[in-house]
């Protein structure tokens, strides 16, 4: 009688543990892993950097976005991080070319710079492989103003956009085909329909070190070998064209090179 009830008692551990072992290594699989989201300071005095990672069984998500202490910013930022996910996942399911042994990728990174007096670019790159042989690459700028907790409409740095889109474009063109690097990949009918628009477009520029940056797409401007480039003026060498007020708020210290081969 004892060995009787004491095999069943062995037989009991053990039917428990083969249910918690196939537990942990089967449902993932089956009904995909929760989100994990993990808030870290960033280098910065009241800015911090939020990751949003969802795993599932076909597909991995990776999102950088910053918090700051206004709301209307960060309801913009995740937004901006939802549609970028919405994107991936619409991609996915039109191209239908990943899979649990081959499985698709997001990651969102970011890059923050200090431009002046309370004044921060926000840089991120988006690499997303959705199947076939290529990860996919973009890039999202934006500059906040955290004395009013708004975005920056750029074309306000300057006292005439128009006139200060056809000076910086141009200097910026110049430096591509002069570039050691850039010059024998640049793509000459984009690079003259970027710099000809007729309406100015900063989108892509923020300012770092001292320098206003045009950071471009991959394929925007040069060959996809060449990565996307940045190009940089030093404000130094442009402050006739900016608005006295934000001048005088900007940081005009140059600390680092012109060109960035990324």
């Amino acid at each position: 009688m004892f060995m009787g009830i004491q095999m069943l008692r062995y037989f009991l551990v053990a039917l428990f543990l083969s249910m918690l072992v196939g537990l942990i290594l089967f449902s993932p699989l089956e009904e995909g892993i929760a989100s994990e989201e993990v808030e870290e300071e960033s280098a910065y005095e009241n800015i911090y950097i939020r990751t949003i990672i969802d795993r599932e069984e076909d597909y991995k998500t990776q999102i950088e976005i910053p918090i700051f202490q206004y709301e209307q910013l960060n309801i913009y930022f995740a937004q901006y991080a939802e549609q970028v996910k919405q994107q991936f996942l619409q991609e996915l399911e039109e191209l239908d070319s990943v899979d649990s042994h081959r499985p698709g990728d997001l990651i969102v990174g970011l890059e923050i710079y200090p431009a002046g007096e309370q004044i921060y670019s926000l840089v991120f790159a988006e690499e997303a492989y959705t199947g076939g042989a290529n990860v996919n690459q973009r890039t999202k700028v934006e500059m906040v103003d955290l004395n009013t907790g708004e975005l920056i409409d750029r074309d306000q740095l300057f006292n005439d956009p128009e006139a200060a889109w056809k000076e910086l474009s141009e200097m910026v063109a110049e430096r591509l085909e002069k570039s050691e690097y850039y010059k024998d990949y640049i793509l000459d009918e984009e690079l003259s329909a970027w710099k000809n628009q007729t309406t100015p477009d900063f989108h892509q520029m923020f300012i770092r070190d001292g320098e206003v940056v045009f950071k471009f797409n991959k394929y925007e401007v040069v060959a996809g070998v060449a990565g996307m480039p940045e190009i940089g003026i030093p404000i130094k060498d442009a402050e006739e064209l900016f608005h006295p007020e934000w001048l005088e708020r900007l940081n005009l210290e140059q600390n680092s090179s012109s060109d960035y081969y990324l």
